[in-house]
């Protein structure tokens, strides 16, 4: 009784640790909806590969990066700015500009990103400063962002609410899945970590375990949905989660070693094509297990031939003596 006891209040106290951490990256957000950020006007792959220079903008003129120099096809130097040690401003710019594996990134408004540039038409590295702007956002814009912070709080308050009230290994799963992939978006949590390299370092390790347990965690829900429990046939299936979760947490950590010097696009893009691939699993074990139910389950002309039976088995001889009861016998033939 009491490992029970001790074992609940564990699973309750990492239950709010985990809601605390996800509403603490996606509810900052919100401040966005009255104040927009600033961007640089680019974006770069997880190469360093810059294949955007206009961002938000409304035409190229506008872009910070455009007026600094920034052209398609121009990468950042990874070796020049690497985070060696994860200290300094080369570090810090280059985790603010390929953080949470790359592509739009929204920094601090008059922010100054100095960036080691290596041109596409070839020659040394030079560096090149772009200043951030205040990004323009439109009504519509701010409507849909709180509307996807709104729906990304109320789900990861759903689904902990779910296990707190029916903890199990369904009700876990999809609380990690949901504690992940959430319509909630994290450009402010991240724009506090972007300039203490050492603490933004150590949320992308946070960010490839929490990916992975996602990840696995949907698969355990559409494995045990909605019964809380599993078939014998995907008894397997359950016991490789472990190894799935982590085959993809370190996929995604490989994705930032771009961080270090090393170029990881092609990893990347393996890794978003594995979480396609888990989705489209997820359909194939819910099809198939709906599939095998559909089987063992007695369709409605059985059950009501199984009836009839009982009826003809059982009502119908005790009608029968009823009538004999109520007959008197004729005796002997003379």
């Amino acid at each position: 009784m009491l490992i029970r006891r001790t074992a609940d209040l564990a699973g309750r106290t990492l239950l709010i640790g985990l809601t605390a951490w996800a509403l603490l990256m996606i509810a900052p957000d919100l401040y966005r909806v009255v104040d927009p950020l600033g961007s640089g006007g680019f974006a770069a792959d997880n190469d360093g590969r810059i294949y955007d220079v206009r961002g938000p903008f409304a035409q190229e003129t506008d872009s910070p990066a455009w007026n600094a120099g920034l052209r398609v096809g121009d990468r950042l130097d990874l070796m020049a700015m690497r985070c060696v040690a994860p200290r300094g401003d080369a570090c810090a710019t280059l985790l603010s500009v390929l953080g949470g594996m790359g592509g739009t990134q929204l920094v601090r408004p008059g922010r100054a990103l100095a960036l080691t540039i290596l041109p596409a038409q070839g020659g040394a590295a030079r560096v090149v400063t772009v200043t951030a702007l205040r990004r323009p956002v439109g009504l519509f814009e701010r409507f849909v962002l709180l509307l996807n912070e709104i729906a990304g709080i109320a789900f990861v308050l759903a689904a902990a609410w779910l296990v707190w009230t029916r903890p199990g290994a369904m009700s876990w799963g999809f609380f990690l899945y949901a504690f992940w992939f959430n319509p909630g978006q994290t450009f402010v949590y991240f724009l506090m970590l972007q300039e203490h390299s050492l603490l933004m370092l150590a949320q992308e390790v946070a960010d490839s375990l929490a990916h992975g347990a996602a990840s696995a965690g949907f698969l355990l829900f559409t494995l045990r949905v909605p019964g809380d429990k599993s078939e014998r046939r995907w008894r397997n299936v359950v016991r490789g989660l472990p190894a799935a979760g982590i085959v993809l947490a370190s996929m995604q950590l490989l994705s930032f070693a771009n961080a270090f010097g090393y170029s990881t696009e092609m990893i990347s893009r393996a890794t978003f094509l594995t979480d396609y691939a888990v989705d489209g699993l997820a359909i194939w074990i819910l099809l198939r297990r709906q599939r095998g139910q559909l089987r063992t389950v007695p369709s409605e002309a059985a059950i009501d031939h199984v009836i009839c039976e009982l009826d003809r088995q059982l009502v119908q001889p005790a009608d029968q003596k009823q009538q004999h009861r109520g007959k008197r016998d004729p005796g002997p033939v003379r």
